[in-house]
C-alpha cells in the first residue's frame, strides 16, 4: 500500500511541476487552452463543479466512453472510493465504506441512484447500462438534505441528454471477442420551434461466455443488455419547460450468478472438493444459472420560472422485474436450487421551489413522496437437500413502502466570499410486510411454511447539514461541513420472512476540503478529508438462498479523497484520482463467522462471534485511477488515444474478515481515428486488457465459499458516424 500511495503522490507532484513548462504548445507556440468547465447539479441547481462545497466526482460522457465504462458496474474504475459488485441483476454499491449488499425485495441501496432526478427503487433497477449519457455525478458522503431515500453513503446522479432543436445523429456498430455484437444510436431534432425530441438505443450481446459449465457443457459467465430511451421537450413559453421521458432496458445473462468456490482452502458442499481446480471463469452447476432484469418507466418534469422563484415538479413511475435462477450448492449434484421472481413498482412525486441563481440568499424547499411495492412472485427453492422433509418451498413476500419527506436548504454570504449553508430534512417511512408460503411435501400435498405475515412499522428521522465555505480567490475555495444520513429500517423478505424488522442505520459525517484551479484553468486539484461515525449498520448475511440482515453496533471510517485534472498541452490531458481510507467495526457482538468444514457435509460452519476491530465489508484501504488522453492530427483527420489504469487495494467480503479480495489492477485503452471532416470514425478498444482475475461477489456461506467471477478481457473494433 505504501508504495502505491507514494507512486500516486509522485504522479501528482510531477504533473503539478510540469504545468508551468507547458504554458504554450511546443508544436504551435500557441497558448494552451484550459480545462473544459463541468457544470453539475449536485445541489439541485446548475453550478461549476469547482464552486460546489461538496466532494463530487463528475465524469462526462466522453470520459466514460474513452475509458471503457459502459455500465454502472464499471463506474468504480473512474471514481476512487466507489466499489460496485453484482449478484446477477442486483447492483451492490459501496462508497467510502458505506453500502448495501444482498438485494432482497424491498431492500434499497444506501448509495442512492437517480436518473434525471428520478429515484431508482431497487438494487436491480440500479444495474444500468449507459447510452445517451451527458454526465454522471457521484456525491460522496451522506445526502440527507436534498437527496432523501436512504442516501446514507452518497448519491449517483445519472444525467441523460436533453433533446436539441438542432438535428443531430450519432451511431456506432461494433464487434468484439467472445462473439460480441454491439450498437448505439442517438438521434435528436426539433419538431417546430417549441418541441424537440430524441431517441437513444443501446445493444450489447456477448454470445460466448468467459468460461464453460463443466457439468452441462454450456457457456458460463456471459451477459447481454439492450435499452431504449426517448425524451420530448416542450417549451410553450419562455418561462415554462416540460420534459417527458420513457425508457425500457433489459440486462440478462449469467455473470454474477455462475458460482464457483472462492479460494484454494474452500470445501465444496457435499462433495468435499478442495479449492477450484478448473478455469477461473468455469463453473460446475447441474443446470444453467441465469438472470433477467427488465427496468422500465416514465417521467414528467415540469419547470416554471416565476422570476422570484423556480418551480420544479418531477413525477415518475418505475416498474422492475428481476428473475434469477442459481445453484446454491455450486456443484454437479441436484442439491439446492433457488428461483427468485422479484417484482417492483414505484410512484414518486417531488416538488421543489428554489431561489433564482442571482439571489444573494440561495434557498430551496421541497416535498418528496414515494409509494412502492417490492416482492417475490414467488421465491422458490428446491432440491434433493430437502428431500427428507419436502421437495419445494414457495413463498410470496411483499413489502409495501410509503414515504413522505419535507426538506429545505439555504446558503447565505455571511462575510465577503464566505458562505454559510444550513439544510434539514424530515423523513417518515412506513413499511408493511405481507407474506404467505407453503411447502410441497414428498407425497404432493402442501403445508404452511410459516404463519401468514401482516405487519407494519413506521420510522421517522430528521437529518441535517451545516457547511461553511470561503473563497480566497475565484480559483481557491476551502470548505468544512457536518452532515447526517438515515437509511430506513426494513423487513427481510427472503426465506421465511418472520424475523423482526431491521433497525435504521444512521451516519454522522465531518468533512473539510479544498477546490483549486491553477495555471489559467489548466490544472484542477480537489481534496477532502472525512470522518464518519456509523451506527446500527445494516449488514447482509447470505444463508443458502436466503438473506439475513443484521444490525452491527458501531463503526468508524475516516480517509482522504483527491482528484486532479491537467491539460499539459493542447493535445495531452491527464486525469487522476485517489482515495485512502481507514475503517473498523467498533461494535458487532453477534457477527456471523465462517470456517471451512473439513468433514461431511463440508461447506462452512457458521457461528456468532465478535467482529469488533475487523475491517468493514468491501472497503479497500486505497484505490486510485489515472487516465491519459492524447489527441493529434493524422492522415487528414484526427487521432484520439486514451489509456486508463485503475487499482484497488483489496478488501474483505464479510465481517469475519476471512475471505479477501486481493489487490488488483485493471487497464483499459482506446484508439479512435476521425476521418477528414469529423463525420466518421473507427475505434479499437480493450478493457481489462491484461485479463485480471477478480471477483464481483464472494461470501462464506453454509454451502461453501461461493464466489462469482467479474468481467475478463474484452476487446473489439467499432465504426461510427456523427452528424
Amino acid at each position: 500500500m505504501h508504495k502505491t500511495v507514494a507512486n500516486s503522490f509522485a504522479i501528482t507532484l510531477a504533473v503539478i511541476a510540469s504545468i508551468p513548462a507547458f504554458a504554450t504548445d511546443p508544436n504551435t507556440g500557441a497558448a494552451v487552452e484550459g480545462l473544459q468547465e463541468i457544470v453539475v447539479t449536485a445541489q439541485k441547481r446548475a453550478q461549476n463543479l469547482q464552486d460546489v462545497p461538496i466532494a463530487v466526482s463528475a465524469v462526462t460522457s466522453s470520459q466514460l466512453a474513452s475509458t471503457g465504462v459502459a455500465n454502472l458496474l464499471q463506474l468504480s474504475t473512474a471514481v476512487p472510493g466507489l466499489s460496485i459488485g453484482n449478484i446477477g441483476s442486483e447492483a451492490e454499491i459501496y462508497l467510502r465504506g458505506v453500502g448495501t449488499s444482498g438485494g432482497a425485495a424491498g431492500q434499497e441501496n444506501a448509495v442512492a441512484v437517480f436518473v434525471d432526478g428520478v429515484y431508482m427503487p431497487s438494487q436491480a433497477s440500479a444495474n444500468y447500462s449507459f447510452g445517451d449519457i451527458e454526465r454522471i455525478e457521484v456525491l460522496k458522503g451522506p445526502q440527507g438534505t436534498l437527496y432523501g431515500r436512504n442516501a446514507t453513503g452518497g448519491a449517483v446522479n445519472i444525467i441523460t441528454r436533453t433533446p436539441s432543436f438542432e438535428p443531430g445523429l450519432e451511431g456506432e456498430v461494433g464487434y468484439g471477442n467472445l462473439d460480441t455484437a454491439s450498437g448505439k444510436l442517438y438521434a435528436t431534432t426539433g419538431l417546430g420551434d417549441k418541441v424537440a425530441a430524441d431517441l437513444a438505443f443501446t445493444y450489447n450481446n456477448q454470445h460466448d461466455g468467459f468460461g464453460r459449465n463443466l457439468t452441462t457443457g454450456a457457456d458460463a459467465n456471459a451477459f447481454r443488455d439492450w435499452g431504449v430511451r426517448s425524451k420530448v421537450l416542450f417549451k410553450p413559453t419562455d418561462n415554462i419547460r416540460i420534459t417527458l421521458g420513457v425508457d425500457d432496458t433489459v440486462n440478462a445473462g449469467s455473470l454474477g450468478v455462475d458460482y464457483r468456490e472462492a479460494s484454494a482452502q474452500s470445501r465444496q458442499f457435499l462433495t468435499g472438493q478442495l479449492g477450484w481446480p478448473y478455469g477461473f471463469w468455469d463453473t460446475q452447476s447441474d443446470f444453467m444459472p441465469t438472470f433477467y432484469t427488465r427496468n422500465s418507466g416514465g417521467s414528467a418534469r415540469v419547470e416554471v420560472d416565476f422570476g422570484w422563484a423556480n418551480l420544479t415538479s418531477i413525477s415518475a413511475y418505475r416498474n422492475v422485474h428481476a428473475y434469477e435462477a442459481f445453484d446454491v450448492a455450486d456443484n454437479s449434484l441436484t442439491t439446492f436450487h433457488a428461483f427468485i421472481n422479484e417484482t417492483n413498482w414505484q410512484y414518486t412525486e417531488e416538488l421543489q421551489f428554489a431561489s433564482p441563481d442571482h439571489s444573494k440568499l440561495k434557498w430551496i424547499v421541497g416535498l418528496f413522496y414515494l409509494d412502492a411495492s417490492s416482492g417475490d412472485d414467488p421465491f422458490h427453492i428446491n432440491g434433493a437437500l430437502f428431500a427428507p422433509a419436502f421437495s419445494d418451498e414457495i413463498t410470496y413476500p411483499n413489502q409495501l413502502t410509503t414515504s413522505y419527506a419535507g426538506y429545505g436548504q439555504a446558503t447565505y454570504e455571511i462575510l465577503p466570499q464566505t458562505n454559510l449553508t444550513v439544510g434539514a430534512r424530515d423523513t417518515n417511512d412506513k413499511r408493511t410486510l405481507k407474506a404467505t408460503g407453503y411447502l410441497v411435501l414428498l407425497d404432493g400435498t402442501t403445508a404452511p411454511a410459516f404463519a401468514p405475515q401482516d405487519r407494519s412499522t413506521t420510522f421517522n428521522h430528521p437529518t441535517w447539514r451545516l457547511s461553511l465555505d470561503h473563497k480566497f480567490s475565484p480559483d481557491y475555495m476551502v470548505y468544512a461541513s457536518f452532515s447526517t444520513g438515515f437509511h430506513s429500517g426494513v423487513y427481510v423478505t427472503t426465506g421465511a420472512p418472520t424475523g423482526p424488522v431491521v433497525k435504521p442505520e444512521t451516519l454522522a459525517a465531518y468533512e473539510i476540503g479544498i477546490k483549486t484551479t491553477f495555471f489559467d484553468q489548466r490544472l484542477q486539484f480537489n481534496a477532502s478529508a472525512f470522518h464518519y461515525d456509523y451506527n446500527n449498520l445494516q449488514v447482509s448475511i447470505v444463508e443458502g438462498a436466503s438473506e439475513n440482515l443484521l444490525n452491527a453496533g458501531k463503526a468508524e471510517i475516516y480517509g482522504l479523497d483527491m482528484d486532479l485534472a491537467a491539460k499539459l498541452t493542447s493535445h495531452f490531458a491527464l486525469r487522476w484520482g485517489a482515495e485512502l481510507i481507514h475503517d473498523r467495526y467498533l461494535s458487532f457482538p453477534n457477527a456471523p463467522c465462517s470456517s471451512v468444514d473439513n468433514s461431511f457435509p463440508y461447506g462452512n460452519s457458521i457461528v456468532a462471534c465478535n467482529a469488533a476491530g475487523n475491517r468493514l465489508n468491501r472497503t479497500p484501504d486505497y484505490s486510485f485511477n489515472v487516465a491519459a488522453e492524447y489527441e493529434a492530427p493524422l492522415a487528414g483527420g484526427s487521432l484520439e488515444t486514451t489509456l486508463g489504469v485503475y487499482q484497488n487495494g483489496g478488501f474483505y467480503w464479510n465481517p469475519d474478515n476471512r475471505l479477501r479480495q486481493n489487490a488488483y489492477e485493471l487497464t483499459n485503452g482506446q484508439i479512435k481515428w476521425w476521418a477528414p471532416g469529423g463525420r466518421y470514425f473507427v475505434r479499437v478498444h480493450a478493457e481489462n486488457m491484461f485479463n485480471t482475475k477478480y471477483f464481483t461477489y464472494a461470501s462464506g456461506e453454509p454451502t461453501g465459499d461461493l464466489s462469482a467471477a467479474a468481467l475478463g478481457r474484452t476487446f473489439g473494433v467499432a465504426f461510427g458516424v456523427k452528424y
